[in-house]
């Protein structure tokens, strides 16, 4: 079958960042989180398929690294307490941090490796570009995605 005519809009990129437990034993140290130190944590990693490499650990494997990924979930939505309650690292969009609990004691740092910013896009059907209802619903997410703002947005 041929593939269906779609149709996509950027709405904002983002970049990563690691996520931990405010008095993570990683963040007492006086040395930085580098990427040997990160590498060698305990990891959560959101997959909704439940397995497969994320683009951290290709990352990590063209610089001779591995990561030890102990918890997998399919959801961000349950990441949040399992990083506040946990030694687990959890490495996730910068965007994800305004849907956090203020109150969880969770701090962002930078993931200390070069990882390509990801766009989030709308993409719909061909036919529905004209569809005044459609369009409505893409402006409005146009300008709720103006409106955030993101940690490092580009």
């Amino acid at each position: 079958p041929e593939a269906a005519p779609l149709t996509r809009r950027t709405l904002f990129s983002d970049t990563l960042a690691c996520y931990l437990r405010r008095d993570h034993a990683a963040l007492k140290s006086k040395r930085r989180l580098d990427v040997t130190r990160y590498a060698a944590l305990s990891h959560a990693l959101v997959s909704p398929s439940g397995e497969g490499p994320g683009v951290v650990d290709v990352a990590l494997q063209a610089l001779g690294l591995s990561r030890r990924i102990v918890l997998r979930m399919p959801h961000f939505a349950t990441a949040w307490a399992v990083v506040a309650h946990s030694d687990l690292v959890l490495t996730a969009p910068n965007g994800l941090a305004l849907a956090m609990p203020a109150d969880l004691p969770v701090v962002s740092r930078p993931v200390p490796l070069s990882i390509p910013r990801h766009h989030i896009d709308l993409v719909w059907h061909e036919r529905y570009t004209d569809d005044p209802g459609h369009r409505w619903l893409r402006e409005v997410l146009v300008d709720v995605a103006k409106s955030l703002v993101l940690p490092g947005r580009g």
